[in-house]
């Protein structure tokens, strides 16, 4: 466990964090520190024989300065010091009885281009919701963002159909205004000669011939050489 020594190997970021607050240890609630130097202790079999070896902390973050913030022991393990001592102790070291500091934001773009007030802001806000909280709110924005994402997939399949298709669209209101086609008149609204559907009562003259055209009668005068 000598390996490391947090109090001089945790490097911070040059920027006073005290008007942010302190821990009941009189240290800053929120501090900015060098992720790649940032250790907590982990247990298990070694190969050198020791119980405890000292872990990168955040070893999947790529950007180097991060924003913790102090919890107490009891916020940070969820259990009581006996608890721990039975089930953590192996894997995870000594009860953390100064409570001890987890992450609250990456500084993806660099510490001096973001707001840091706002962000702390932000951070404590979160402290005020419970985890059922978030929850509802992230799914209630989910949801939003899901049906935003269904109407704008609706407009522009609409949009393309008009545009390449003849028939009216359905749906959402019916049809489209202007590019709906016109409904097609009847032959009679139209003043056309309408075809003889009906066989004719008398029996046929002979001296004219017919001609059936999807059993429609039509009288052929030429062809009888009438007048």
């Amino acid at each position: 466990m000598l390996e490391y020594d947090p109090k001089v190997n945790l490097r911070h970021y040059p920027h006073p964090m005290a008007k942010y607050g302190l821990n009941p240890f009189g240290e800053p609630l929120y501090r900015i520190v060098l992720a790649s130097s940032r250790r907590n202790i982990c247990g298990g079999p070694w190969a050198d024989g020791a119980e405890y070896h000292w872990v990168k902390t955040y070893p999947e973050i790529s950007f180097p300065w991060i924003l913790e913030r102090w919890h107490s022991a009891l916020e940070f393990s969820g259990m009581p010091r006996e608890v721990w001592d039975r089930t953590m102790l192996a894997n995870s070291g000594p009860y953390p009885t100064r409570g001890e500091y987890n992450l609250a934001w990456v500084f993806d773009i660099g510490v001096g281009e973001e707001n840091l007030d706002n962000i702390i802001a932000a951070c404590e806000r979160g402290r005020s919701h419970s985890a059922a909280d978030l929850h509802r709110q992230h799914e209630t924005a989910y949801r939003k963002e899901e049906k935003a994402t269904q109407d704008a997939c609706y407009r522009e399949i609409r949009d393309s159909y008009s545009a390449f298709g003849t028939r009216p669209m359905a749906g959402y209101g019916g049809g489209r205004g202007t590019k709906t086609l016109p409904a097609m008149l009847s032959a009679n609204e139209l003043g056309l000669p309408i075809p003889n559907r009906q066989r004719p009562a008398a029996a046929p003259i002979r001296n004219r011939r017919t001609a059936d055209v999807r059993d429609i009668k039509t009288r052929n005068t030429i062809l009888s050489g009438a007048i």
